[in-house]
């Protein structure tokens, strides 16, 4: 159990368990790979999976068609042993822990073997950046998985993957339902497409990563030419992995966690577009049954805020 904890699918994940009682020292990048690190993040098709393994069964454990290696199935059969009833006598104080700790490092494994679990969210969406990079994504999936969520995450009902929807409703998650409701007017939908850096040269690929430094979501109000003048949602494999649970029904704001804050800075970026392409877009905040707008109207001097109230 404890060389488990030091597998190199684990040394890869900054994490303070990793640093007793043999010292690791991953290396940096290392860091940008901790907010996707699996062995946190709840999968019932891989955690049943899982479970099985440490329920009550003889024979060696089996994971699929895949064997498990050594020392996975030795620590596999060492907690099986502890968790049955009939099993050895053993101190049970610090059971949960390792139990908890053999599942992180079994998500883990699983992350690096192939067809262990297909329906893995983190490989779509790995996937889906990769055919983006590679210019191997004819029919726009990754645009249209990206501009579905942020449709859906503003409670359009039907499937929208081609424009942004003007009306956006609680946008980044303001507050809850029951207190209080931010919603943007755009009076304008929003035109969508990819952009990505610089690409590391062919020769260099096969050494290092050959994914951009940045990938991007441009929008702008529809009508209007984009170029510069556009919105910029940066994008990394974590938030579209996000997106992709967004999409399968989970569209509660809070689930995009510190990517709520890039969602807000991104509509703001969509509320300054719409109001310079001249379609005065009226901000209204909900407080049960009182609501609160705020809109800009032109004056032959000076722009001017105008304030309304209900209820």
């Amino acid at each position: 159990m404890v060389l488990l904890r030091h597998r190199y699918y684990n040394a890869l994940f900054l994490r303070d368990e990793l640093r007793t009682p043999v010292p690791v020292r991953p290396e940096p990048i290392a860091r940008s790979f901790t907010g996707a690190d699996p062995a946190v993040f709840v999968s019932p098709v891989l955690d049943r999976k899982i479970g099985d393994l440490l329920g009550p069964q003889l024979g060696e454990p089996q994971w699929s068609e895949h064997n498990m290696p050594p020392l996975e199935a030795e620590a596999i059969l060492s907690m099986r042993r502890r968790l049955h009833p009939a099993g050895l006598a053993s101190d049970l104080q610090d059971l949960p822990a390792e139990v908890s700790r053999l599942t992180r490092s079994v998500r883990r494994w699983s992350m690096f073997a192939d067809e262990v679990v297909a329906e893995m969210r983190w490989r779509k969406a790995l996937g889906l950046v990769e055919a983006y990079v590679q210019q191997r994504d004819p029919d726009n999936h990754l645009r249209r998985t990206i501009v579905e969520a942020i449709n859906r995450l503003h409670r359009v009902e039907e499937v929208k993957t081609e424009s942004i929807t003007g009306h956006q409703i609680d946008a980044a998650g303001f507050r809850t339902p029951v207190r209080q409701v931010l919603e943007l007017n755009l009076r304008t939908e929003f035109s969508t497409e990819l952009r990505c850096g610089p690409v590391l040269p062919k020769i260099m690929q096969a050494y290092l990563e050959s994914s951009p430094a940045e990938i991007y979501l441009a929008a702008w109000p529809e009508g209007t030419q984009g170029g510069d003048a556009a919105a910029l949602l940066p994008l990394d494999a974590r938030l579209v992995e996000i997106l992709l649970s967004v999409n399968l029904g989970f569209d509660a704001w809070q689930g995009l966690g510190t990517y709520r804050r890039t969602l807000a800075r991104f509509h703001a970026q969509l509320l300054a577009l719409a109001s310079r392409a001249g379609h005065k877009p009226a901000v209204t905040i909900r407080a049960q049954d009182k609501r609160y707008s705020v809109s800009v109207e032109s004056s032959p001097t000076t722009p001017l805020l105008r304030f309304e109230g209900q209820g």
